[in-house]
């Protein structure tokens, strides 16, 4: 191997991780964006959970 074919191994090593790093860098924003989703979901199932515990109370002291 010449001192060509070894640079433009390095090169093409270099690329490869540059390309992983970019693709790291795109999974991360979509797992941000679907962990902050499935945070909300969560937040909005605790509300309703919170209102069901509240109409069950109610019911229980025969409030409606």
């Amino acid at each position: 191997m010449d001192k060509l074919d070894e640079q433009e191994a390095v090169r093409e090593y270099v690329d490869a991780i540059e390309n992983n790093i970019e693709y790291f860098k795109e999974w991360c924003a979509i797992y941000k964006t679907q962990k902050e989703l499935a945070q909300q979901k969560v937040s909005q199932l605790e509300m309703k959970v919170l209102q069901l515990q509240e109409i069950i109370r109610q019911y229980q002291n025969g409030t409606i």
